[in-house]
This record gives structure tokens, sequence and C-alpha cells, in this order.
């Protein structure tokens, strides 16, 4: 299963996710960031695809929007938190191709249902962010209004 997968390859996850990170063109979290926020998401993650529970996401989400608060203070633009959860998934992905370890189609979708509630939790809260602070995000991502 998927969430035995996620936990017990946990470390190798985290390091694959940080190679890409580090060779990104343009700003990456700082290192305490990943360790934290990753880290907590690929628990919440495990345990979310372990019970099947869609009321674990709200714990993704609500992790998800701090994550992408501390990305913001860091001064990432959403498109670049964005792209720190599909980092995660890939490197799941690319973990499992490595290990021959095959993801079947309801992990999958739980898998990418995940993904999509983080990376709107992160929207969402960069949006809420921006209002907050006019002008704080715009001039740098045309995403945020």
């Amino acid at each position: 299963m998927l969430y035995e997968f996620v936990h017990q390859y946990r470390d190798e996850i985290l390091k694959h996710y940080r190679a890409k990170v580090t060779t990104r063109a343009v700003s990456s979290p700082h290192r305490s960031e990943i360790d934290h926020g990753v880290s907590v998401f690929l628990y919440q993650l495990a345990t979310t695809l372990s019970t099947g529970d869609p009321m674990l996401t709200a714990e993704i989400c609500k992790a998800a929007a701090l994550h992408g608060r501390n990305l913001l203070l860091q001064g990432l633009t959403v498109a670049e938190a964005i792209r720190d959860y599909e980092d995660v998934f890939s490197s799941i992905a690319e973990v499992a191709t490595v290990l021959h370890a095959p993801i079947n189609l309801d992990d999958f979708r739980s898998l990418n249902r995940c993904r999509d509630d983080a990376i709107a939790s992160v929207f969402v809260e960069f949006e809420r962010l921006g209002k907050e602070s006019p002008g704080n995000r715009q001039a740098r991502d045309p995403i945020v209004k």
C-alpha cells in the first residue's frame, strides 16, 4: 500500500525532494521549512492514505496553508510554492519507480486529491495574505491579485 511506502521511505522521498529544490533557478525554501513543512505533509499524507478518511484532508489543508504562509514570508511566489508540492509528489513517484513499488489506481487518486487539496490551500493562503497587504505580491506574482 502507498501509505506504507510513504511512511517507510519518507527519508528517501525527502532526499529526492531536497535534490529537486536545490536545482531550482529561483528561490527555494529554507531547509528548516523543508524539514518541517514537507515532513509534516508526508506524515499527514501517509495517515490519510492509510485510513481513507477524507476528513483528514482538512489537516493536510491546514498544514499546507501554514506551509504556504511560511514560504510567502520567505519571499516565494504562489507559483514557486505550488511547485514545492509538485516536487513532493514527483519525488514520491520517482522513489516508487526506482524501488519498483507499484501505485494502485485508488492510491493514485487519493494521492492526487491530497496534492490538489494542499495546492488549493496554499493558493487560498497566498490570496488571503495578499489581501491583508495590498501590493505585497502583485508585482512579483501575476497569479495573485
